[in-house]
Parts: C-alpha cells; structure tokens; sequence
C-alpha cells in the first residue's frame, strides 16, 4: 500500500488541518535544533528552524501562528527573557514523548522563558534544571489567557530554587486567566531549603487542574503563593491535583499573604500530602479567612507527622490508617 503526498497540504472547510488536531489560518513553523538552520524557511519539518528564538520573530500577531518543535530539540536559556514571547495568539506544541520531548533548559541562575503577549498556548515542553542551582525566576508570565498544557518542569534533586525564586511567576502586572492542565512541576531537591513553585502576583480567574505539584523543601510562602502585590483575586480553580511536600515547616500549601483582602473560587479533589503537625498548614494559614471565601469540595490532606493516620476530607472526621 503506497500514501499519497499533498505538498500544499490537506485542508477542511478552507482551513488547514496540522497534525490532525491544530487547525489555523496562520502561518506553521517547524524548529529543530539538530538538523535546523535559521537560514532554512522553517515552513516543513525537512528545513526547519534551529532556534525557537528565530521562529518567533517570524511569527505575526493574532494570526494564529504555530511554531512544532520536533522530537529532540534543545534550547539554553541563558539570560533573564533570553526566550521572549511578544506576539499575541502564537502557540509553540513540542511533538514527541518522554525524553523526547522537545526541550528549554535553563543554563544560568537568571535564565528565564518569559510570556510577555496575551493567548498564548505551551504544549508538550519540557522545562529542565539540570545544570543550575537557585534558578530565580525560570518561566515569567505577563500576558492574558496564557495556557501551559501537558508540559513539565523538573529540577534534579541536587538542584533548587532561589528562596525567594519560584518555577512560574505572575508578577504584579500579570494578565488574567493563567491555566496550569495536565503537567507536572517538580523540584526534586531534598538538601536545602528551595523557592516554591507557582507565585501570583495578579490577575484573576487562574486555573490549576489535573496537575501533579512536588516541592520538597518548600518552607515558607506556599507551593502555590498568592501574593499581597494583589490585594484583590477572583475566580480561582484548583482542581484535581495532588501536591506533595516534605518541609516540616511548611507555611501553607495554597496560601495568601496577610495583604490579599479578598479572594474566591473554588477547590474540588485537591490531595496534598505534607510534613507538618499541623493540618491548617496545608491552606490559607497567613490569611485563615480564607477557607471561608473558597469552595471547597473533597480536599485530602495527608499528614505525615501524625501517627496512625493515612489522611483525612477537609471539614470532616479523620480517617485511621488501619
């Protein structure tokens, strides 16, 4: 059996169909930093691109635009904003699995990938720390309706986070609508006392859903921060997650600062699993109010330093490990 080639590509209703999934009617780019050049158009996966730095500037805004990392690619980040996303409603989607995955790896203490345009889409990335201990701010976001989706952020477990640094930052003039699905964020570190993982800072109507949370040594300020630099946040979801900690001293898993006046949402089948003697560490201890102005539905709680239990349902009756 023989396949028939379409060099202008397959389109449906007018619009071109990539990958089966994406359809856009932007302009497509491929990146590949082992058989790419940036003197190559970048239009097909036999002369892709080598950076994801030079494809960007190809891109236009609010056009649609995807730019496929192939399986294999690798980027350094080596300076703050050395990947820096400025055009609105570009998508960059890594193809392959595992290892695979296309890679950013963050080479220097300062390196960052940041997010500064509005309806942006990452997929399947894989952001690594491998070679650089306390990363400060490794993936800023600014822009609107910016969504991470089936990426992962690993830190290897002699490798950590500046204390005051996290894995993903919303600074104070962060857009709204951030969504965190279907990845993983990891710092592995076991040895030292590390930043957290996601600070926000801004915005509203953020979402963390079907995500798996691991900061070890988190000690103060949350695994998931929300900052007094923005006194007001509404509409917050954190669903389906599981978020692990091993710091005895641990501030709060979900937490705000005694500056957030006002907050809400809703939390559904969130499990943490934390290291303290005291169960109202896991959420909203610096500003306790807090559990009152949520939703919550169905919050497991592990703690660790407790005997004989295996965890308990938030606002109900401890559950015996026998």
């Amino acid at each position: 059996m023989t396949f028939t080639k379409y060099p202008n590509g397959v389109s449906s209703f007018g619009l071109p169909v990539v990958g089966g999934k994406h359809i856009t009617t932007g302009s497509i780019f491929f990146v590949d930093s082992n058989t790419g050049s940036n003197s190559y158009d970048g239009k097909d996966k036999d002369h892709p691109f080598s950076t994801l730095v030079y494809a960007l500037t190809k891109c236009t805004a609010n056009k649609g635009d995807i730019i496929y990392a192939m399986p294999g690619h690798v980027e350094d980040c080596t300076s703050d904003g050395y990947i820096n996303m400025t055009k609105d409603g570009v998508s960059i989607i890594g193809i392959g699995h595992g290892w695979l995955r296309p890679r950013i790896t963050f080479s220097a203490a300062a390196a960052s990938f940041n997010i500064d345009a509005n309806d942006i889409l990452i997929q399947n990335i894989l952001f690594n720390q491998s070679t650089v201990d306390n990363l400060t701010g490794p993936i800023e976001i600014t822009g609107d309706d910016v969504t991470l989706l089936n990426c992962e952020y690993y830190g290897s477990s002699n490798l950590g986070l500046d204390l005051a640094g996290w894995a993903i930052t919303l600074p104070d003039t962060s857009g709204d609508r951030f969504t965190l699905e279907n990845c993983r964020l990891i710092v592995a570190n076991t040895s030292e006392t590390v930043g957290g993982l996601v600070n926000v800072g801004g915005g509203e109507g953020h979402k963390f859903s079907n995500s798996f949370l691991v900061c070890p040594q988190r000690s103060s300020g949350g695994m998931i921060h929300m900052s007094s630099a923005a006194t007001e946040q509404f509409n917050y979801r954190f669903e389906n997650l599981v978020m692990l900690n091993n710091s005895s001293t641990m501030a709060a898993m979900i937490d705000a600062t005694s500056g957030v006046t006002s907050v809400g949402g809703y939390i559904k089948n969130v499990y943490m699993g934390n290291k303290d003697t005291n169960e109202d560490n896991v959420f909203g201890v610096t500003t306790p109010e807090l559990q009152t102005e949520f939703f919550i539905s169905k919050l497991y709680i592990l703690d660790t330093y407790d005997a004989g239990e295996s965890g308990f349902l938030f606002g109900s009756t401890t559950v015996s490990a026998t």
